[in-house]
């Protein structure tokens, strides 16, 4: 006796791949997490790096949400990475003290300014990041005010 297909097809595939329902009075388009899945895949992914040995750190950029990065942080993640001062400022302003700034920030004027005012809210080691000249690319010399600091381990 041959085996019985138990694959679905047409309609019956279809609905058995459709997302859920939408909550009423969601109007569309509209972005909506399950929470409870985020933080489950969020808790297995950082569990399963530090049962290797390593440390996670989930790049903001996926979500740009604090909430969802506090998420991460509850769940294991070592901290979060962004790839630009205006995302790290965002965290930053939202409680966040353990980002990473994954590409070089050109800091020359208003946007140095900004670096140093943010910098002074971040607690524990830093570690030292010169700001380049932009004609030369050489490091500013001179005062501690030409100096700063970010958080970068």
């Amino acid at each position: 006796m041959a085996a019985r297909s138990t694959a679905l097809g047409g309609r019956e595939a279809v609905e058995a791949i459709a997302p859920p329902r939408l909550p009423d009075g969601i109007d569309t388009p509209a972005l909506l997490v399950d929470l409870d899945v985020a933080e489950r895949n969020s808790r297995r992914l950082a569990d399963e790096l530090h049962s290797r040995g390593i440390s996670l750190r989930p790049h903001a950029k996926t979500h740009k949400s604090v909430g969802l990065a506090r998420l991460q942080l509850e769940t294991g993640s070592r901290g979060i990475t962004v790839g630009n001062l205006g995302e790290a400022e965002a965290l930053a302003v939202g409680g966040i003290d353990d980002i990473f700034v994954a590409y070089p920030i050109w800091a020359e004027g208003p946007k140095a300014a900004r670096l140093t005012k943010d910098m002074l809210q971040f607690d524990g080691d830093v570690q030292d990041i010169v700001i380049l000249a932009p004609e030369t690319g050489k490091p500013i010399l001179g005062d501690d005010h030409d100096r700063r600091f970010f958080e970068a381990a």
